[in-house]
């Protein structure tokens, strides 16, 4: 159990995490001035969120669904550097950041991506574990980061399926926005946001959110 009840534990972290993320602006190319908010990844702030998530709950596992360029990767391997987990990197694209170069522990990093890719689903994680040296019990201490702009409240459920217990998920959109069903929109249980932001998006036809699976294979119209 994490206590996070004292802005102390948080504010730790500062520092290290300024450290990185200046480094990863550098290696990315990204110029910090005019372009240090990363589309398409977390942003600053979230960065900051999810390198005191990682610090503080070290996970012995961690699995990113949905890599993209790597930026996100790049964080979780510096944030972990001193306990060195297993970190699982799924995405049907090969692209970016191949997580070898400027890794001292690219031996732990496992890539299902491009021709190696499987859904998490598909996965099997206790054959997996095992040729790592892990367990089922290591499940428990596994964190999921979801970056894959699917229906979360379904990948929620086929997390906790299939044993695990910890989640991060990045695009939780605000009703009516965004490319995938989010836990927000699952909360809007009226619709009433949804309509709103409908009604108002910038965009000639009004955006209805769709509740999707396996990286968009498998989609479904809600209700806007």
């Amino acid at each position: 159990t994490i206590a996070w009840d004292t802005k102390v534990k948080i504010l730790s972290e500062l520092n290290s995490f300024i450290d990185m993320h200046h480094l990863r602006q550098k290696f990315f190319k990204i110029d910090i001035n005019n372009q240090g908010f990363n589309y398409g990844s977390f942003g600053m702030f979230h960065s900051f969120i999810l390198w005191v998530v990682l610090r503080k709950t070290k996970p012995t596992v961690v699995i990113e669904s949905g890599v993209a360029g790597g930026y996100t990767s790049w964080l979780i391997s510096k944030a972990t550097e001193e306990w060195n987990p297993l970190i699982v990197r799924i995405d049907p694209k090969l692209k970016g950041w191949d997580g070898m170069n400027l890794n001292p522990n690219a031996s732990k990093m496992v890539n299902l991506r491009g021709d190696e890719y499987q859904d998490l689903t598909e996965v099997d994680w206790d054959a997996l574990y095992a040729k790592h040296g892990l367990s089922r019990a290591d499940k428990a201490t596994t964190l999921f980061i979801l970056d894959d702009h699917q229906d979360q409240v379904t990948r929620l459920s086929q997390i906790r399926q299939m044993g695990f217990q910890r989640v991060v998920v990045q695009s939780n959109f605000v009703p009516g926005v965004g490319d995938a069903f989010s836990l927000k929109d699952a909360c809007d249980a009226t619709g009433f946001v949804r309509r709103n932001f409908n009604s108002s998006t910038l965009k000639s036809v009004p955006i209805q959110p769709n509740r999707c699976t396996n990286y968009h294979k498998t989609c479904e119209k809600i209700d806007p």
